[in-house]
């Protein structure tokens, strides 16, 4: 939890996590009060076999009034495993949708970068789906207990695993679309076990609560707890993988954005050397006056010397007389 009040979320990390932390509360919250129900039911019988002892009554009025007791509890308990199991059902919707909308708009040749344990993680979810359909099955044949072994024996990897993978975007979203379905099939087998699981908490004729039904309420806490962990663990792979994506997505903008810098400043450059070759050079004096340009003697001629130009012109203005 600490991550949902320390440190920077995206956008996308924040609407998840917040989805999912609002169905874990509600799973914690229903499974307090189905284990509240069973000491309550273990009162109602110490209360009922107080009230027919001390009023003399008999063990007719005893099977009589447990039967009242037991109608009242199982109806709370079944409301109390719809919670449960819409809780299990409401995580496994974020699962699904949130895989949805991290490579939404991806492009499928984006390279990113996932940690050894989200990888492993992934990699495992996609391996137990078979494990997880055995599972389910022993669960409608009311073998809860082997259910339980299968469940727990389910390992999905990413315990000490290091080392970043490199994978480009398309396989990422292979790999997650696989553990989207395996776990909307967790979601189908929620809804078929549920009507299931609610017909086993009756009392067998006589009033008395079936030995083997308490047994299975106690695995079947255990199982839905070892269900939930492996929703957390998918919870947790998805929060990475958006974040991957996302760091992918960061890196495609900033490079964008150096080329165009770079772009923009090459562009100036050019610019400025174009107007320097554009510069023509100053001719004018320092006293104002415009000077002719330097012109350079063409190979094989000749200029008259400037005494020859002054007796030249003495000799042309000077008058008739």
């Amino acid at each position: 939890m600490d991550t949902i009040f320390n440190g920077y979320m995206s956008p996308f990390e924040r609407e998840f996590m917040l989805e999912c932390a609002y169905c874990e509360n509600e799973y914690d919250k229903a499974m307090t009060l189905y284990e509240m129900l069973c000491l309550q039911e273990v009162q109602m019988e110490k209360d009922i076999e107080f009230k027919v002892f001390s009023e003399s009554g008999t063990y007719d009025d005893y099977t009589y009034l447990l039967q009242e007791a037991d109608e009242e509890i199982k109806e709370k308990k079944d409301g109390v495993f719809k919670r449960i199991f819409d809780a299990l059902r409401g995580i496994c919707k974020a699962i699904v949708d949130g895989i949805k909308k991290v490579f939404t708009g991806v492009d499928p040749e984006t390279e990113i970068e996932l940690d050894g344990e989200t990888y492993s993680s992934l990699q495992g979810i996609v391996e137990a789906d078979s494990k997880i359909n055995n599972a389910f099955g022993l669960l409608k044949q009311g073998k809860f207990s082997d259910a339980l072994k299968v469940i727990t024996g389910i390992t999905l990897g990413g315990v000490g695993v290091v080392g970043a993978k490199k994978i480009k975007a398309s396989k990422a979203k292979e790999m997650s679309d696989q553990a989207s379905s395996i776990v909307s099939n967790i979601q189908n087998k929620l809804n078929e076990i549920e009507s299931f699981i609610s017909g086993i908490f009756g009392k067998n004729k006589e009033g008395k609560e079936n030995t083997e039904n308490e047994e299975k309420k106690g695995i079947l806490k255990k199982i839905t707890d070892a269900l939930k962990s492996i929703l957390n663990k998918g919870k947790e792979v998805v929060k990475s993988i958006g974040n991957a994506v996302e760091s992918a997505k960061n890196k495609v903008v900033d490079k964008v954005k150096g080329n165009n810098a770079e772009n923009q400043d090459a562009t100036t450059d050019d610019s400025n050397n174009t107007d320097q070759n554009n510069q023509t050079v100053d001719t004018t004096t320092g006293n104002g006056n415009s000077q002719q340009p330097i012109q350079l003697k063409p190979e094989g001629e000749t200029y008259a010397t400037p005494q020859q130009v002054t007796q030249q012109s003495a000799t042309v203005n000077t008058p008739n007389t």
